[in-house]
């Protein structure tokens, strides 16, 4: 077939002379802005202090509230303010800072690996995402959507609890490698106000909240986001399939609008949400034809979750949550069928897919003694809905499936302290499904407080996730064939964390982990023919060490530190696609004159394989974002700038005419605020 037109590109590498040349002048800034900021009014840059962050309580472990330092696993806690200080965008960058994860993305969606657990092109459906308690991984490919596509905004966090490591004893599937709870600000942590931003590629966008209060005890607030850009151009290394490398302009345009509710009376939250993103696919997403702008994607969300805090007695509180939710994918596809019988080499395509889905859920926690209690519930999903339907020019309409399973759940955490120093957590749950034997998964800590300062935790635990209904039932003959015998993918893991208070401006914590998954389903081909089957074939074993530091350097400049080291290998015992052994992470935020904020941070992924046997580039990309606090009645500005050395990098991809795709260049995004 006639091949679009490309325009070939060269990249060249930094020098060695020009990367020192960096690292000095950003040494030479760094030493200026200390000075200024020494000079100016202090102004504490942080709500929390490091004492107060050792003590901070959390949820989303034990779905009750506990200390961090009991709860039985490691967890990381970005706030509010450190997303607005270095300027994240999207869940993905969030994540891609915090220990033992890091992110990759093929230019439509944003995907999350797990200390060194990555398989290329997963949907996100090994990590759970919650929602102020709400499980919104949808139910057709299991996505927790976290890039452009996430159905809320940063803006609306009051903080963000990453838990690696399994927590299905609590959450069941998709609790497979760790738990993401999003905590959003109530509507009394919000003023009424209004953004508008502008960025690279044409990008622009406009957001307005409105908080108010009714009656004495309740509050709401509703915010609506719109936003696009024409797009980015896509650019591709040399490799195999497209030799001299190329570039395609003008096909990864998107548009996304927003708009979430909350109300708030007494006991009872009641959170409302949409969304929607059209982003153009043309640049080979899914094996489509690259530089064909005929190629789009679309999903949309909606949800609604209501949830009630009670207490039973003096002993018991309990909570109660129900929510309703809907998830719609349709896509536009150019796909390429070189060497297919009876297909031409292009063929136009439309997929739809939706899921429909309510989860209900009751939990109590009941205190025995001061030193014992116990965190009990039950859970029941009902997917009401699961359609796909597939048409293309040649085959007509070749799929419609349909699909309803109930999903149900009994599960117990019981939490002992036996004396000033040690503790235990115990935590197994039972979850029973249509088409699956009963998963029995628990969850064993064992807690030493050598010092009220630091704190050692054996962490072991099994999690399991179950088959999608897209690995399950997509059909295409001759090309993919369907697996209704799919089996769940289970894990089995162990941990040894450390963690200690330094001194008043500083704390550490390791982690050294080893996991054992098996039964994982990939994508197996099945013939000389190029017949594709989803399988329970894959195993993956993994063994690592997490190190992360936080230093209050000085009163206005706050650094962290973390490192990650981790062998991932195959069934075979060979190097896991997509695992970088290396990655770390600086930051830095330094509060300047005139309440300003300048964030910085340098992220490092080494070297790993690719998906076609050839290794990608270690790459260091470096972030910066100047802010002003939010005050009311006067503006507020935050400008960023992304891959700030303009690095080129690639990161793989499957099922394309190619193995991987280059990442965006130097990009940058300037916004305009004002709070009532």
């Amino acid at each position: 077939m006639a091949r679009p037109k490309r325009i070939l590109i060269k990249t060249k590498r930094a020098s060695d002379r020009s990367k020192l040349s960096q690292a000095a002048l950003a040494l030479f800034t760094w030493s200026c802005l200390a000075v200024c900021a020494q000079a100016a009014q202090p102004v504490d840059p942080f709500d929390l202090s490091l004492e107060q962050l050792t003590t901070m309580e959390v949820r989303g472990v034990s779905k009750s509230v506990e200390r961090e330092l009991d709860a039985p696993a490691a967890v990381t806690v970005v706030t509010g303010d450190d997303i607005r200080a270095f300027g994240w965008r999207t869940l993905a960058d969030v994540l891609n800072a915090a220990p033992g994860f890091f992110t990759y993305g093929d230019r439509a969606f944003n995907y999350v690996g797990v200390r060194g657990f990555a398989p290329v092109e997963s949907y996100n459906s090994r990590v759970l995402l919650l929602i102020d308690g709400f499980p919104s991984n949808e139910t057709i490919y299991q996505q927790a959507l976290i890039g452009n596509e996430m159905n809320f905004d940063l803006d609306l966090v009051d903080r963000i609890e990453i838990i690696p490591g399994p927590s299905s004893s609590v959450y069941g599937t998709n609790a497979f490698l760790g738990v993401i709870n999003v905590i959003l600000k109530n509507p009394s942590q919000v003023n009424s106000g209004a953004k508008a931003w502008v960025g690279s590629g044409a990008e622009r966008g406009v957001s307005a909240r409105f908080s108010a209060t009714a009656g004495e005890d309740t509050r709401y607030l509703l915010q609506v986001t719109d936003s696009g850009m024409q797009g980015l151009d896509v650019t591709f290394a040399p490799q195999a399939g497209m030799p001299e490398g190329g570039r395609v302009s003008g096909t990864d345009g998107t548009d996304v609008a927003r708009a979430f509710g909350k109300i708030i009376s007494g006991n009872l939250r009641v959170n409302l949400g949409f969304s929607e993103r059209r982003q153009g696919a043309g640049f080979g997403l899914y094996g489509d034809v690259i530089g064909d702008p005929r190629s789009w994607v679309r999903d949309g969300t909606s949800f609604a979750d209501i949830h009630f805090d009670g207490i039973a007695d003096s002993t018991t509180d309990y909570v109660l949550r129900a929510s309703l939710a809907e998830y719609r994918n349709d896509e536009d596809i150019v796909d390429s069928y070189p060497n297919v019988p009876g297909f031409p080499p292009v063929v136009p395509g439309f997929l739809t897919a939706v899921g429909d889905w309510i989860d209900t859920e009751a939990t109590a926690t009941h205190h025995f003694s001061a030193n014992n209690r116990l965190v009990f519930g039950t859970e029941v999903r009902r997917n009401l809905r699961e359609d796909m339907t597939f048409a293309n020019d040649v085959q007509g309409t070749f799929l419609r499936v349909s699909d309803a399973e109930t999903h149900a759940a009994l599960y117990a955490q019981n939490d002992m302290d036996w004396s000033t120093q040690w503790a235990t957590s115990i935590g197994l749950r039972d979850d029973a499904d249509t088409g699956q034997p009963n998963r029995l998964s628990p969850r064993l800590a064992l807690i030493w407080k050598p010092a009220g300062d630091q704190v050692v935790k054996l962490l072991s635990g099994s999690a399991f996730r179950d088959p999608g209904f897209f690995e399950k039932r997509f059909e295409q003959l001759p090309l993919n064939l369907p697996n209704t015998d799919l089996r769940s993918e289970r894990v089995q893991t162990l941990d040894l964390e450390y963690q200690a208070q330094l001194s008043e401006r500083s704390n550490i914590s390791v982690t050294a982990f080893r996991y054992h998954a098996f039964d994982l389903i990939n994508n197996v081909v099945l013939d000389s023919a190029g017949t594709l089957q989803y399988q329970n074939i894959d195993t993956a074993r993994a063994r690592g060490i997490d190190l992360a530091f936080d230093s209050l350097v000085l009163p206005t400049l706050r650094g962290r530190l973390s490192m990650e080291y981790v062998s991932t290998v195959d069934a075979d015992g060979n190097w896991a696609q997509n695992s970088p052994r290396w990655t770390g992470r600086l930051g830095i935020d330094q509060t300047l004159p005139a309440n300003w904020h300048l964030g910085a941070e340098g992220l490092f992924e080494g070297t790993r394989q690719n998906v076609d046997g050839t290794t990608l580039p270690a790459v260091f990309v470096g972030d910066l974002s100047l802010s002003t606090n939010q005050h009311s009645g006067r503006p507020d500005f935050t400008v960023g700038i992304y891959n700030l050395f303009n690095r080129t990098y690639a990161q793989p991809v499957d099922g394309w005419p190619v193995a991987s795709v280059n990442q965006p260049a130097r990009t940058w995004r300037a916004t305009v605020g004002y709070t009532f």
